[in-house]
C-alpha cells in the first residue's frame, strides 16, 4: 500500500496530526524516525547549503574585498613605488600576492619596481599596472588593481646661494652643514612636501654616504620657507669632498641612486688649524698672516699681553689664494704678546698660535689713552644713565657696566655687557629705588685692561 504524507502504513493518520489531537500520549509507533533524527537532518540540511553558499561571500555574509593604494601618485622610471593594501571581509588567514610574487600575509605593504620609461606614444600615458591577488582561509578569492603613470625623475634642488653668491654650507673640521632650496630661486617651490636624498664621498673614491632629509610639512605661516639641510659628521680635517641632491617623490626611491637626478657636485675642504703664521711687528702694532683655507668663512684671532687681551674676526675668502691677515694697533712697546689664530666654526677647535714682541718705543712716543674716558652719569628718579668715549680709535668695544647698591645689604644688582658698536659707550639702568646711592665701575676690556668706579 502506497504512503501518503501524513499516513502510517497501515493508512492511519500520523500521531499529533489534526485528525487524531486526542491520541498525542499515545507511544510512537518503532518504525519511522524520531524527534532527534529529524533535528539532526536539518542541521546536516543547513550546513550543506552554507558550503554551497557563493565563495566571494564570507560566513558572516560580508564579502571579500581588497583595496590598493600607492604612496605616490607617479612611479618614478627604473625607481620604486610602495603600494598598500586594504582587506575587509572574508575569512583570516589570508594568502596576498603582488604582481605574481607571494608577500609576507603580516605585512601591510610592499615595494614594487615601476620599469623604465616606455617610448611615448600619441595620445598616452606610460602606465604602471600593478595587481594584487588575494584569498582566504575558506578558499574565497578577489583581486585589486592600481594605475600609475610612469615619469622621469625630478628635477633636482639647487644650492642655496648668500648674498655674496656662495653657497650656503658651512664646512667645519670634522663635519659640513648643507642647505638647499625646493625649487627655482625666484619662483614657486617645485618639490614643496618632498623627500630629499643627499650624498657626500671624499673627491676621487666611489664610496658615497647617503642621508635622507624626509619631507616636511608646509609651515603655518604662509610667509615662512622651511630650506632642507643635512649634517654629514666623521670627516677628516683638510680633505676634498663634493656633494650631491636629489629630490624624492617617496622615501622609496632611496633605494634606486643610479635612477635618481642628482645636483651639481659641490666641492669643498674640511679645515684644518691655519698654518705657517707669520708676524710683522713695530712699536706699538703687530700683523699677523697665515695660509688661507679655502672653504674658512671666518677666522677667529685672538692676542694676549700681560695686562689684557683681546680678539678680532677676519673674513675668509673662499678660493681666494691671498694670505688672510690681522693687524692689533695700540700696543705696548717692548712687551710680547701671544697670538692665536682658528678657524671660528662656532666648535671649540685647537688655534695656531705664534708669539712675538713690539720694538721698543722710539724718541717721542706718546702712549695712547686707556679705558673709558669723559665718564658722565645722569641720574633719573628711578634709572641711571651712563655714558663715556672710547680711549682711542682702535679700543675694543667690549665694556663691562656694573651698578652695586652702597647704602643696603645688595651688592652688583645689575651688570651689563656693552658690545653693540652701534651704542659702545653707554649703558642705562631702571627699575632702581628712589633717593638710593649706587656705585658705578665701568671695566674695558683691551689688550690692557682699565677700570673707571664713582
Amino acid at each position: 500500500m502506497p504512503l501518503h504524507v501524513g499516513q502510517t502504513s497501515q493508512g492511519k493518520p500520523l500521531i499529533g496530526s489534526a485528525d487524531n489531537r486526542k491520541s498525542r500520549n499515545m507511544p510512537m509507533p518503532r518504525s519511522g524516525w524520531n524527534r532527534r533524527s529529524i533535528a539532526s537532518a536539518l542541521i546536516l540540511m543547513g550546513l550543506l547549503a552554507l558550503a554551497l553558499s557563493p565563495r566571494s561571500v564570507a560566513a558572516d555574509g560580508q564579502p571579500l574585498t581588497l583595496a590598493l593604494l600607492a604612496t605616490s601618485d607617479v612611479c618614478t622610471a627604473n625607481s620604486l613605488t610602495e603600494v598598500a593594501w586594504t582587506i575587509s571581509g572574508g575569512v583570516p588567514p589570508y594568502a596576498i600576492s603582488v604582481d605574481g610574487t607571494d608577500v609576507d600575509p603580516s605585512l601591510d605593504s610592499v615595494t614594487v619596481p615601476c620599469g623604465p620609461l616606455p617610448p611615448a606614444k600619441p595620445g598616452e600615458t606610460p602606465t604602471r599596472r600593478i595587481t594584487a591577488h588575494i584569498a582566504d582561509s575558506g578558499g574565497r578569492q578577489t583581486a585589486a588593481t592600481i594605475a600609475l603613470p610612469i615619469s622621469q625623475p625630478l628635477s633636482p634642488p639647487y644650492i642655496v646661494k648668500r648674498s655674496s653668491g656662495e653657497p650656503s654650507i658651512g664646512v667645519h673640521h670634522t663635519f659640513i652643514l648643507a642647505a638647499w632650496t625646493r625649487g627655482i630661486p625666484g619662483t614657486t617651490p617645485s618639490a614643496e612636501g618632498l623627500h630629499y636624498l643627499a650624498r657626500n664621498r671624499a673627491v676621487g673614491t666611489d664610496d658615497w654616504t647617503y642621508l635622507l632629509y624626509p619631507g616636511r610639512q608646509a609651515p603655518e605661516h604662509p610667509h615662512t620657507t622651511i630650506r632642507p639641510a643635512v649634517h654629514f659628521g666623521g670627516l677628516n680635517q683638510g680633505t676634498a669632498y663634493e656633494m650631491q641632491v636629489a629630490a624624492l617623490r617617496s622615501e622609496v626611491e632611496q633605494h634606486t641612486p643610479t635612477a635618481l637626478r642628482w645636483s651639481k657636485p659641490l666641492t669643498y675642504t674640511t679645515l684644518t688649524q691655519p698654518t705657517d703664521l707669520q708676524v710683522t711687528a713695530t712699536h706699538n702694532s703687530l700683523t699677523v698672516t697665515w695660509d688661507p683655507q679655502p672653504d674658512a668663512w671666518t677666522y677667529r684671532v685672538g692676542i694676549s699681553g700681560p695686562n689684557g687681551s683681546t680678539a678680532q674676526f677676519v673674513a675668509g675668502q673662499r678660493n681666494d689664494h691671498k694670505r688672510p691677515s690681522a693687524i692689533f694697533h695700540a700696543l705696548v712697546p717692548g712687551h710680547e704678546y701671544l697670538i692665536r689664530v682658528s678657524t671660528a666654526t662656532g666648535v671649540r677647535v685647537e688655534s695656531a698660535t705664534v708669539t712675538a714682541s713690539t720694538h721698543n718705543a722710539p724718541p717721542g712716543f706718546q702712549p695712547v689713552s686707556r679705558g673709558p674716558q669723559d665718564v658722565r652719569v645722569t641720574p633719573g628718579e628711578r634709572s641711571i644713565r651712563v655714558t663715556w668715549t672710547s680711549p682711542h680709535a682702535f679700543a675694543a668695544h667690549n665694556y663691562t657696566v656694573q651698578l652695586d647698591d652702597v647704602t643696603g645689604d645688595k651688592v652688583n644688582i645689575d651688570l651689563k655687557w656693552v658690545q653693540d658698536i652701534r651704542f659702545p659707550t653707554q649703558a642705562y639702568f631702571v627699575g632702581l629705588k628712589p633717593n638710593n646711592q649706587y656705585r658705578i665701575t665701568i671695566e674695558h676690556r683691551d689688550i690692557e685692561y682699565r677700570t673707571v668706579s664713582m
